[in-house]
C-alpha cells in the first residue's frame, strides 16, 4: 500500500505485522542524514581522514581519494570498515574515535534542534508497539534517537553492546538498542558504558564472527520478528555483516529494506542479501510516507474510518494508490467491517476481484464503452501487469502475485490453516460451512449493494458462490422495494433458475441411477429420477467485454448478462427394449422444455446458435460435455434403437415433433437421413414445412438439400410437382433486381435444383429452363464467389485453351484474352487463354507484346498483366533460341519503372534460359548488368513485401527475391579475372537496402566457391561489407548459414569478424542464427587453438558463455553433443579439444549451472562412448545437484553400455546430481542401481551407495 501517490509501496503483511507488534526497525546512517544532515559511513571516513591529516605515505591513501578542503567529492576504493582498519595502522584508536564523535555532532543542534529529530520521531512512533514497547535497533553512533525520545532518565530505555536484551531467554526488546556503540553526551568520544565504536574490520569480525554476540542477537530477532531496514544501502558494512546471519538460521519472518533506485537494481541488490527491497525515488516521498504510516500507527481506528469514508467516493474518483489504501482496508477484519458499514458502491467488486480487474486492464477503449481511460478506473498501484495469465497462453502459468480481496489471508483467524486460496467463490466455495469474519462482512456488503449493476454482473460471472452469499442475496430479494423491476427479474433468474453453485457429480449420480435400474429395472421412480438429472438449466456466460459495464437500457439486463441454456453432462444408460420409447420421450420432453426456458425470460435471450449435426450418426457421446449437441446425440441414438424395435410407433413419435424449431429441425434431419427410403411422403412433408421456416438460413437450407437428395429417387411425380410449385413461388415473388437478398435466395434455389436434380432430371423441362434463366441473371449481375449452400475447398484447375484467340488480329489478342480470363471458384477452374497462347503461339505472343509496347510508348497506360503471364508461362521451359533473343530485346525495350513491376518473373525466365543453354556465362553477366543498371533508380517501386521475421530469413528468402536469384546466377557464372563479372557483382551488393541483403546473404553463403573463382573481388569488396552498418548483418547471416571447416580455414580472419559481429547483434542472437553462432564460436575456437594472435581465446569464449543467456549455453553443449554423435571425419572438435573446453573454458559461475545444463552435460557423457573415461573427469566438476531429476530418464535411456563399462563413475555421477528428495528422482532409478550393483559389486561396501539404493527401492 502507498500512503502518498508516488511513495514507496509498503507490503500489507508488513503493515499488519507492525500493527501486531511483530516488527523491529533497524535504522542506519540515512536516518540521521535526512534532517540532521550527518555524514554517511563513507563520508565519515573522509571527514575523519581530513581531520587526522593523513599523508601520501599512510596505508589508507591508496584506498581513498579526497578532494580539496572545500570539495565534497570523496572517492573510497574499499569498504568503510576496511578503510577504518587501514587508518588504525597509522593512528591510535582513541584519536580515531574522537574524530568520529566530533564529525557526528549535528550542527543544527544549536540553531534548529527540533529539525534534527523529525525523522527519528517518525521511526520512534512506528517502532512503538500497541503494548507501548519500543522495538528499535540502530547502528548509528549519534544520540538523536535518545534525544528525540525526550523522556526523563531516557538512558534506561537504551541498550549498549555487549549488554543486549537476551530475546531467546524471554527478555523483552524494549528500548533503543545501539548495536555498534554510541557517542558520549559531549560528542568527543564513544560512550564508556559500552565497549566503544565498532568501526574496523577486526571489530566487525569480533562482533559478528569470533565472539558472535551481534550475530546471536540478530538471529534471535529474525526468529521472533519481522525486520525493517531504514537508512541503509545494500553495500553498507553493517548490512554486509548483519545479513551474514541469514545463512546460519532458519528464520520464520521476513526482512524488508527501504531503498532508493531503480526497481531492478533495488530488488537485485537486496534479494542477494535475503531481503525484499521497498523502492522509493525521492527521500521526501519516503519520509512523507513514513510520517503517514506513523500517524496510522498512533490512531489505527481513526485511519480506518478515514479510508472507509474515502471509499464512498467510488473507485473511478480515486487514484490507484487511494484504491490501494481501500484494498488494504478490506484485507483486515476491522477494515472490512468499517467498509461494509459505510456501504460504498458495488463498483469496488471490480477492484476487489483480480480476475475482472486485470481483464479490464487488457481491454481497448471503444465507442460502446464510452470511455477513453477506463482501464485505470479499477487499477491498483500494486498490480503486477506481467503476472496476468492469458487465456491463449498454453505454457505453464506463472505465479500470480496480484491482490484479491476474496482470497484467504493469513489474518483470517483459523482459516489461514486451510489449504484453499479462495472460498468466497470458485471450486472451493462449498468446502467450508461458514466464511471467515472478514469475508462475512464483504458478503453483507455485497448483499447491501446488490441493487447495482456491478453486483449483478459480478455474481453472473461466478460459476460457484459460497452458500452464505446465495442465502444473503435471496434474503435481500425477498425484501420489499429492494429492487426495481428489471433488476428484480434479473436477480430472480440468477438465483432461481441459473445454476450458480455448480453441480460437481451429475455423471456419478446418473451412473449410480443406471446401477439402481439394473437391479430393480426402469420403472416410474427411476425414469422420474433420470428426467430430473438431464433437465436443461440456465447459465450465465457474460464473456463480452461490454457486459462489465451497465447497459444503456435496464430492459437489456438479461441479454447483457449472457444468460443462456445449458444441458448437464449426460450418461446414456442402456434401457430394456420395452422402455426405449419411454427413454426417447423423456429426452424429447427435455428438448421441449428449452422453449419454456425462453418464455421464462420473456424472449430476451439471443437465438440459440446453429449447431452442426451432420456427423451425428458417426460421432460418439462425450459424456463430459455440457452441451445441447451431446443431448441431441443421445436423442439420435435412442431414436435409432427405438426404430429398430418399434418402427411404426417411433415414426409417429418423429412426426409429432415441432417443425418450426431449429433444435428439432436438426434432429429431424438426422432421423430422416437415418430412416430407410420408404417414407418419402413424410420426408416431403418435413421438407415443405421446414422450407417455409428456414429458407432464409443458408446452413439450414444445406441440410434440407441433404434430405431431399436422400429421398429424391423415391418421390412420386405428384410430389415432385409440389416441390416445383413451392420453389417457383419462392423465386417468382421476389424482384431479383431490387429486393435485398433476393439474388442470394434465388441463387440458393438454383443450386438446390442443380445439386439434387442436375443429372437425374426428374423435374420438368419448363422448370429447368426457368432455373437456367435465373442462373444466367444471377451470373450476369455478379460473379458468385462461393457455392451459397455450403463451403467448398480444392485445387483450381487451369484451362489454357486459346481457340478464341486464333482468328483475331494481333492488336486484339491481349485485350480479348484478358476479357475472357476468369476464375470460377464454384467449379474450381481458371480460364487462362493467354498462357496457352504464349505456349502454342510464342512468335505471335511476342508480336502482340511488341504492339502492346508500342501502344504504351504512344501514351496508353502500361498493363503488366500480359507480361507477367508471358514470362511466367510454362512455355519458357522450352524456348527456342530465336524466341529467346526476341524476348530479350523486349526486356531491354521496357521502361525501368515498368520492368520493376514483374522483375521476379523476368529473373525466373532467365534461370530457365540458363537451364535451356540459351544463355552462356558471358551473356548472363551482360543481361544481369543491364537489368540491375536499369532498375537501380526504381528499386523503391518494387511491388512485393520485403520484410522478414528473422535474420536467417534473409538467406532463405533469397530464392524469392530477384536480387537473391541474380546473385545465384552470378555465382554459377563466376570466372577468375572476369572484370565485367566483378563490376556487376559490385553493383548488386551496392543496391539499395533492403533489396541488397538477399544478394549479399547469398554471396556470403557461397564464400567457399567465390574464394576459388573471384578471390580478389571477395577480399576487395565482399569483405568490406562487414564494416557497413546497414549490410553487415546480411553478410553475417550468409556466412553463418554456410560456415564449415573449409570456410574457416580459407578465411579465418573474416570468420572471426563474422563471429564477433554476430555476438554483438541482437538480430543474430535469436532463432536459428543463435544456434549457428554457437556452432561458429566452437569451430573458430577449435580451429584457432594455439594461435596467439587469435581474438577467440579461452577467456573470450568463457565471457561469451557467461554474459549470454541460458539458451546460448544450452545450444553450445548441444553442438558438442552433435559432434560426438556424428561419425564424420570433418569434425573440428576432437576429444582432447572437448576435454580442454570443459576444463579451461566452460564457466563455473552459479548462474551457468542449472537442471537443464546438467541434463545436457550428462547427454554429452552418454554419447562419448569409448571416450567416457576421458570426458568424465572434465565434465564432472561443472555438474550441479539437481532440484528435480524426474526428466533424467530421457537422457539415461541409452546408457546401459556405458553403465556396464563404467559403473563406478556412474555411481559418482548419480551421487553428485541426484536431489536429496527421492520423490524428485527418475522413476527408473531402481533399475540403474540394480545394474550398478551387478557390474560393480564393490559398490555395495560403500555406505553412501547403500543409503541411496535404499531410498530408491523404498
Amino acid at each position: 500500500m502507498r500512503f502518498i501517490e508516488d511513495g514507496p509501496s509498503i507490503p500489507d503483511e508488513l503493515l499488519i505485522a507492525r500493527d501486531e507488534g511483530n516488527v523491529v526497525f533497524f535504522c542506519g546512517a540515512g536516518v540521521s542524514q535526512n534532517d540532521a544532515e550527518l555524514p554517511d559511513f563513507f563520508s565519515l571516513v573522509g571527514n575523519v581522514c581530513r581531520s587526522l591529516g593523513i599523508t601520501e605515505h599512510d596505508a589508507i591513501q591508496k584506498q581513498i581519494e579526497i578532494g580539496s578542503k572545500d570539495s565534497d567529492k570523496i572517492t573510497i576504493k574499499c569498504s568503510g570498515d576496511r578503510a577504518f582498519g587501514l587508518l588504525e595502522k597509522d593512528f591510535f584508536l582513541d584519536d580515531i574515535e574522537h574524530e568520529v564523535a566530533k564529525a557526528l555532532k549535528p550542527k543544527k543542534l544549536e540553531t534548529h534542534p527540533e529539525e534534527c529529530y523529525r525523522s527519528h520521531k517518525i521511526l520512534l512512533d512506528l517502532a512503538t508497539t500497541p503494548n507501548n514497547d519500543l522495538q528499535l535497533v540502530t547502528t548509528n553512533f549519534d544520540r538523536l534517537f535518545e534525544d528525540a525520545l525526550g523522556k526523563k532518565d531516557s538512558g534506561k530505555y537504551c541498550h549498549l553492546p555487549p549488554r543486549l536484551p537476551s530475546i531467546r531467554h524471554g527478555q523483552a526488546l524494549n528500548g533503543i538498542t545501539y548495536l555498534h556503540g554510541r557517542v558520549n553526551k559531549e560528542y568527543d568520544s564513544s560512550d564508556k558504558e559500552g565497549q566503544g565504536f565498532i568501526l574496523t574490520s577486526a571489530q566487525y569480525g569480533r562482533a559478528y564472527l569470533a565472539h558472535g554476540w551481534a550475530t546471536d542477537f540478530f538471529k534471535d530477532i529474525l526468529v521472533n520478528f519481522t525486520v525493517v531496514f531504514v537508512g541503509y544501502s545494500a553495500d553498507d558494512p553493517p548490512i554486509q555483516y548483519l545479513l551474514e546471519a541469514l545463512n546460519q538460521t532458519n528464520r520464520r519472518n521476513k526482512i524488508y529494506a527501504f531503498a532508493q533506485g531503480s526497481e531492478a537494481s533495488v530488488i537485485s541488490d537486496w534479494a542477494s542479501k535475503g531481503a525484499k527491497g521497498i523502492i522509493f525515488q525521492e527521500y521526501d516521498q519516503l519520509w512523507d510516507s513514513l510520517s503517514e504510516w506513523a500517524a496510522r500507527a498512533r490512531n489505527p481506528q481513526k485511519w480506518i474510518q478515514k479510508i472507509a469514508v474515502l471509499a464512498k467516493k467510488g473507485p473511478q474518483n480515486l487514484q490507484p494508490y487511494e484504491r490501494g489504501q481501500v484494498a488494504h482496508l478490506v484485507s483486515s477484519t476491522d477494515g472490512a467491517k468499517a467498509f461494509a458499514q459505510t456501504s460504498p458502491t458495488a463498483e469496488w467488486l471490480y477492484v476487489f476481484d483480480k480476475n475482472i480487474r486485470l481483464k479490464i486492464l487488457d481491454l481497448s477503449p471503444s465507442s460502446e464503452l464510452e470511455a477513453t481511460a477506463f482501464q485505470n478506473w479499477y487499477k491498483l498501484d500494486s498490480d503486477n501487469i506481467e503476472a496476468k495469465i492469458s487465456s491463449y497462453d498454453f505454457t505453464p502459468p506463472k505465479v500470480n502475485l496480484n491482490w484479491d480481496a476474496f482470497e484467504i489471508f493469513a489474518t483470517d483467524s483459523f482459516f489461514n490453516e486451510e489449504k484453499y486460496e479462495n472460498i468466497f467463490y470458485g471450486e472451493n466455495s462449498k468446502q467450508t460451512k461458514k466464511l471467515p469474519e472478514r469475508l462475512d462482512y464483504l458478503c453483507r456488503w455485497l448483499a447491501s449493494v446488490s441493487n447495482q449493476y456491478e453486483a449483478l454482473t459480478w455474481v453472473a460471472r461466478k460459476k460457484e458462490l459460497h452458500p452464505n452469499i446465495i442465502t444473503s442475496l435471496r434474503f435481500k430479494l425477498l425484501q420489499p422495494d429492494s429492487f426495481n423491476e428489471p433488476y428484480k427479474q434479473a436477480w430472480t433468474l440468477l438465483l432461481s433458475h441459473v445454476d450458480l453453485i455448480a453441480d460437481e457429480a451429475p455423471l456419478l449420480r446418473q451412473s449410480a441411477l443406471a446401477q439402481e435400474a439394473s437391479a430393480i429395472g426402469w420403472n416410474l421412480l427411476t425414469l422420474t429420477k433420470l428426467a430430473s438429472e438431464i433437465s436443461p438449466i440456465l447459465v450465465c456466460k457474460p464473456y463480452s467485454d461490454e457486459s462489465l459495464f451497465s447497459p444503456k437500457r435496464e430492459d437489456d439486463l438479461i441479454k447483457h448478462l449472457g444468460i443462456t441454456i445449458s444441458f448437464p453432462p449426460t450418461y446414456l444408460p442402456t434401457p430394456e427394449n420395452h422402455n426405449l420409447l419411454n427413454f426417447l420421450d423423456i429426452f424429447i420432453r427435455k428438448l421441449l422444455s428449452v422453449k419454456k426456458l425462453y418464455e421464462v425470460i420473456n424472449q430476451q435471450l439471443p437465438r440459440v446458435p446453429r449447431l452442426d449435426f451432420s456427423p451425428l450418426s458417426h460421432a460418439k457421446l462425450n459424456y463430459n460435455r455440457q452441451s445441447l449437441t451431446n443431448h441431441l446425440k443421445c436423442c439420435a441414438q435412442l431414436f435409432s434403437l427405438a426404430y429398430s424395435y418399434k418402427p411404426k410407433e417411433t415414426l409417429v413419435h418423429l412426426i409429432s415433433w415441432p417443425t418450426d424449431d431449429p433444435i428439432f429441425f436438426q434432429l429431424k434431419v438426422w432421423c430422416f437421413l437415418y430412416l430407410p427410403k420408404k417414407y418419402p411422403k413424410q420426408a416431403l412433408d418435413f421438407i415443405l414445412s421446414a422450407h417455409q421456416h428456414f429458407l432464409e438460413e443458408p446452413s439450414y437450407y444445406s441440410d434440407l438439400t441433404k434430405v431431399a437428395s436422400h429421398y429424391w429417387k423415391d418421390f412420386s411425380p405428384a410430389e415432385l410437382y409440389i416441390i416445383e410449385n413451392v420453389l417457383s413461388k419462392e423465386v417468382s415473388k421476389r424482384d431479383l433486381e431490387e429486393e435485398p437478398g433476393a439474388r442470394v435466395l434465388a441463387s440458393r434455389v438454383y443450386h438446390f435444383v442443380q445439386l439434387i436434380d442436375g443429372e437425374q432430371h426428374r423435374l420438368s423441362d419448363v422448370f429447368h429452363d426457368k432455373m437456367e434463366h435465373i442462373g444466367q441473371k444471377i451470373q450476369a449481375k455478379e460473379r458468385p464467389a462461393l457455392n451459397p449452400i455450403e463451403t467448398r475447398v480444392g485445387f483450381i484447375r487451369q484451362e489454357e485453351s486459346c481457340d478464341a484467340l486464333q482468328d483475331l488480329a494481333l492488336e486484339k489478342v491481349i485485350k480479348k484474352a484478358k476479357k475472357i480470363s476468369k476464375i470460377d471458384f464454384y467449379q474450381f477452374e481458371e480460364t487462362d487463354p493467354w498462357s496457352g497462347y504464349c505456349k502454342s503461339e510464342t512468335d505471335n505472343a511476342i508480336n502482340a507484346l511488341i504492339l502492346e509496347l508500342e501502344n504504351t510508348e504512344n501514351g496508353q497506360p502500361f498493363d503488366e498483366w500480359p507480361w507477367k503471364k508471358f514470362f511466367s508461362s510454362t512455355a519458357r521451359e522450352n524456348f527456342p533460341q530465336t524466341n529467346y533473343a526476341r524476348s530479350l530485346k523486349l526486356i531491354k525495350k521496357l521502361q525501368p519503372n515498368h520492368k520493376i513491376l514483374f522483375v521476379e518473373e523476368i529473373t525466373d525466365w532467365l534461370e530457365a534460359q540458363v537451364l535451356n543453354s540459351n544463355l552462356t556465362e558471358t551473356n548472363i553477366v551482360e543481361v544481369i548488368s543491364d537489368i540491375l543498371t536499369d532498375l537501380y533508380e526504381f528499386a523503391t517501386l518494387y511491388p512485393h513485401d520485403i520484410t522478414s521475421q528473422t535474420a536467417v530469413d534473409w538467406f532463405h528468402d533469397s530464392c524469392n527475391f530477384f536480387t537473391g536469384k541474380l546473385a545465384k546466377l552470378l555465382v554459377n557464372a563466376a570466372n577468375e579475372h572476369d572484370t565485367n563479372w566483378q563490376n556487376v557483382a559490385t553493383l548488386l551488393i551496392n543496391y539499395p537496402m533492403p533489396l541488397a541483403r538477399y544478394g549479399i546473404a547469398y554471396f556470403s553463403a557461397a564464400l567457399n566457391s567465390l574464394l576459388t573463382t573471384q578471390k580478389s573481388w571477395v577480399e576487395k569488396h565482399l569483405y568490406k561489407l562487414i564494416e557497413n552498418p546497414e549490410k553487415k548483418e546480411a553478410f553475417c547471416v550468409g556466412a553463418l548459414v554456410a560456415h564449415n571447416q573449409s570456410s574457416i580455414a580459407k578465411a579465418p580472419d573474416i570468420m572471426q569478424d563474422v563471429l564477433l559481429q554476430a555476438l554483438n547483434s541482437a538480430a543474430l542472437l535469436e532463432g536459428q542464427t543463435l544456434e549457428m553462432t554457437c556452432s561458429l564460436l566452437l569451430n573458430v575456437w577449435a580451429a584457432e587453438k594455439g594461435n596467439k594472435e587469435t581474438k577467440i581465446t579461452d577467456s573470450f569464449v568463457r565471457q561469451c558463455l557467461v554474459i549470454n543467456n541460458k539458451q546460448f549455453r544450452h545450444l553450445t553443449i548441444q553442438q558438442i553433443e552433435m559432434w560426438l554423435r556424428s561419425d564424420s571425419e570433418q569434425n573440428t572438435l576432437s576429444i582432447p579439444c572437448i576435454v580442454d573446453f570443459f576444463k579451461s573454458v566452460w564457466p563455473k559461475h552459479k548462474h551457468c549451472r542449472s537442471n537443464k545444463i546438467t541434463c545436457n552435460l550428462i547427454e554429452v557423457l552418454l554419447w562419448s562412448g569409448e571416450f567416457f573415461p576421458e570426458l568424465y573427469p572434465a565434465i564432472s566438476p561443472v555438474l550441479t545437484k539437481m532440484t528435480d531429476a524426474t526428466d533424467l530418464p530421457a537422457y539415461l535411456a541409452g546408457s546401459s553400455r556405458a553403465l556396464c563399462s563404467h559403473a563406478i563413475q556412474f555411481f559418482e555421477l548419480f551421487e553428485k546430481i541426484l536431489p536429496e528428495d527421492e520423490s524428485k528422482w527418475p522413476y527408473e532409478m531402481s533399475h540403474f542401481f540394480i545394474e550398478l550393483e551387478r557390474h560393480a559389486p564393490s559398490l555395495t561396501d560403500k555406505p553412501r551407495f547403500q543409503i541411496l539404493r535404499a531410498k530408491c527401492i523404498s
